[in-house]
């Protein structure tokens, strides 16, 4: 078991993407009837191994209006192999007023600290 870290990442948010034969992404919503929609993606986030003690922490995702953050959902992400690039999605509900939803620009994800398992084969 290794202690590794995140670095802190963040997008733009924005309207949603035109779904196309060529590119179907999953995760646009397809049901209008949910309300209202901001687009942002983040590909990939990677840990690097770090010789420093701590607990692990869920993986947060801010969303924000310039460097305010207004709303938060924490993901305790589950267990990934390490030298393996696993397609993981995240969906929770937020606390956020209309006016905050109107406004947000950003999504980020501050850095965080993760356990890794070497796995050699």
């Amino acid at each position: 078991m290794v202690e590794c870290r995140s670095l802190p990442q963040m997008c733009l948010l924005g309207p949603m993407p035109p779904r196309t034969p060529g590119r179907s992404d999953p995760q646009v919503p397809s049901d209008a009837g949910r309300g209202d929609s901001k687009y942002g993606r983040i590909p990939f986030v990677y840990f690097y191994r770090e010789g420093c003690s701590s607990k692990p922490q869920p993986l947060a995702v801010e969303f924000r209006i310039g460097a305010r953050t207004v709303a938060k959902a924490d993901w305790p992400y589950p267990i990934v192999l390490n030298g393996h690039m696993d397609a993981l999605t995240f969906s929770a509900p937020i606390a956020i007023t209309d006016g905050d939803f109107e406004k947000i620009d950003s999504a980020f994800l501050p850095s965080v600290r993760a356990e890794a398992t070497i796995c050699l084969e």
